[in-house]
């Protein structure tokens, strides 16, 4: 899949799991997902379950990669990217 198709649908998801906080087509790179967007932790977790449903990847909370690639819309972007390429 092309970076482009999966950015809009990690958009998709982010706006669903913000309950419509933000929209797809707002997002930008360096937005934040905690601060900018306004994740909770809730939200988070909801997010990690609709990455690895949708992508098949398993998103470990031991790797030391996940709390940097969950913290701006493309750091996320960049790690489910690198995770798709695993598989």
């Amino acid at each position: 899949m092309k970076k482009g198709g999966v950015g809009e649908e990690i958009g998709r998801i982010i706006a669903e799991v913000s309950w419509g906080g933000v929209q797809p087509s707002e997002l930008r790179p360096g937005d934040r997902l905690r601060e900018d967007i306004g994740l909770d932790s809730v939200a988070l977790v909801d997010l990690i379950v609709a990455l690895e449903g949708r992508y098949g990847i398993c998103v470990d909370p031991l790797d030391l990669r996940v709390a940097e690639a969950f913290s701006t819309y493309g750091s996320l972007l960049e790690f489910a990217l690198e995770e798709m390429e695993k598989k």
